[in-house]
């Protein structure tokens, strides 16, 4: 069983000049800093995950900011393996170049809205990863 997404905006571009700088620390360790230069060609989207369900491993294109907007998801990176758990009205960012997975552990849905960048032309904006030995076993 996996999450039902649904684009609420398709492809945007900034017609402005606009740049968007984003510095992300996990647990209190060494921040990440996310320089965007032309952050455009965004989509947003609504993800509804139901107890249970689950994303396969992936990335994404361009970081990934996502608000949790009921119900709890538990986000882990293959990189350390540490199961975060995010609840309603908490928020987070998703470099987009880390593989990852996340999930609905609960026994309540979990709603997600997702605003993707740099997704180029053609794409969508997750690419799923075949699994490799050592991801979090």
């Amino acid at each position: 069983m996996g999450p039902e997404v649904t684009v609420l905006a398709g492809r945007a571009d900034f017609p402005d000049d606009i740049e968007v700088k984003i510095k992300r620390s996990l647990d209190g360790g060494p921040t990440e800093v996310l320089n965007l230069k032309d952050p455009g060609d965004i989509i947003v989207a609504r993800v509804d995950l139901a107890p249970g369900a689950a994303f396969q491993w992936h990335t994404h294109p361009g970081p990934v900011v996502v608000s949790v907007a009921q119900g709890q998801l538990t986000y882990q990176q293959s990189t350390d393996c540490v199961e975060r758990l995010y609840g309603t009205s908490e928020a987070f960012v998703d470099p987009g170049n880390i593989v990852h997975t996340a999930w609905n552990g609960g026994d309540t849905d979990v709603v997600l809205y997702a605003t993707f960048y740099d997704v180029p032309a053609g794409e969508g904006p997750t690419r799923n990863e075949p699994v490799q030995d050592g991801w979090c076993d």
